[in-house]
């Protein structure tokens, strides 16, 4: 009977054990730590005639309607709290210096649901570090993106949306060129 226990015990843990591993794997993409040489390497690529992205916000929710336009999906509408919850995010993001999913306290944008009463049943987060202030070419690396971003532009289980860009750096990143880096988060959602 004991050894019966223990072997029901055993398999509720490894059952547990899977099932955390899958969660954790659908959820992280890998930490990327932003070093100086990776922002020096953006730098180089600069487009300095652009005007920052966070007054084109809506010009990106635009961009992104287009593209889902394109694939045969509905639109996306604004959302107040996705774009409240995205602008924590990316400051997050300048103010601790880090640029994944996963911030250092091992939490993700939908821990947050609960605290900016968001009820949704499925969401996803696209991020990115960037020397443009184009939504085009934000939208467009999403698009050629071979990590879940295009999915999450095009998922079908999505209708509303939330964005946020925020100065990344504004340090010259060498001696050539005092280029800009933002930082940009989008929070797709569907709405309850």
């Amino acid at each position: 009977m004991r050894r019966n226990v223990i072997g029901c015990m055993l398999i509720l843990f490894y059952c547990l054990f899977v099932t955390l591993l899958s969660l954790t794997l659908l959820r992280v993409d890998a930490q990327v730590p932003v070093k100086q040489a990776d922002i020096a390497k953006l730098a180089v690529l600069a487009d300095t005639t652009s005007v920052p992205l966070d007054s084109n916000v809506d010009a990106m929710l635009q961009r992104i309607n287009e593209a889902r336009t394109q694939a045969g999906r509905p639109i996306l509408r604004a959302d107040v709290k996705l774009n409240e919850l995205a602008h924590m995010r990316a400051n997050d993001m300048v103010s601790r210096q880090y640029y994944a999913h996963e911030s250092p306290d091992k939490t993700f944008f939908n821990d947050y649901f609960q605290q900016y009463d968001i009820s949704a049943t499925y969401a996803c987060e696209n991020l990115d570090l960037t020397i443009t202030s184009d939504p085009n070419q934000v939208v467009q690396d999403w698009m050629n993106s071979n990590h879940g971003h295009r999915e999450c532009v095009l998922s079908p289980n999505i209708d509303e949306a939330g964005y946020a860009v925020e100065l990344y750096t504004d340090a010259p990143v060498d001696s050539a060129t005092d280029t800009p880096i933002y930082v940009v988060v989008a929070i797709h959602a569907n709405a309850q």
